[in-house]
């Protein structure tokens, strides 16, 4: 998503449009938002259902209806806000994995698995599974 020009903001309307955008958005606000959390489940499943159909009929309506020179000049501002979401998003996915590897005692995602205990007992060897759950056990300890 690089260039913003080479962003489609009709196609994205129409992702969108179609329920998985829909629904994708609805539902990574509705999980953030502590008034949406404290409902009861069968009303927080009506509202997500409703929140999704609105903002996909919404969607559809922009792609039909809003003038190709409004497009033209919202695009690259839409594709700005999108990188950084996407950008922040993953960032907030690696620090969730890294946050979750000191609670566990294992590595993080691309981290490597051998500690420096576990390196000792395995010099020259292969690394077993129950050398990476030790290696977790000298990191909790």
């Amino acid at each position: 998503m690089g260039d913003p020009t080479t962003f489609n903001l009709p196609a994205f309307l129409i992702w969108i449009a179609m329920g998985g955008g829909a629904s994708a958005i609805v539902s990574w606000l509705c999980e953030r938002w502590p008034w949406y959390q404290s409902q009861q489940a069968g009303r927080k499943s009506l509202y997500m259902l409703l929140a999704t159909a609105v903002l996909a009929i919404l969607a559809k309506v922009l792609v039909d209806y809003l003038p190709v020179e409004i497009i033209q000049a919202a695009t690259p501002y839409i594709a700005i806000l999108v990188s950084i979401v996407s950008v922040w998003a993953t960032g907030q996915g690696f620090h969730a994995l890294q946050k979750n590897s000191v609670k566990t005692g294992l590595p993080p995602a691309g981290g490597n698995a051998i500690t420096e205990s576990n390196a000792r007992v395995n010099v020259g060897g292969d690394v077993t599974n129950s050398d990476v759950i030790a290696a977790g056990r000298d990191i909790k300890n």
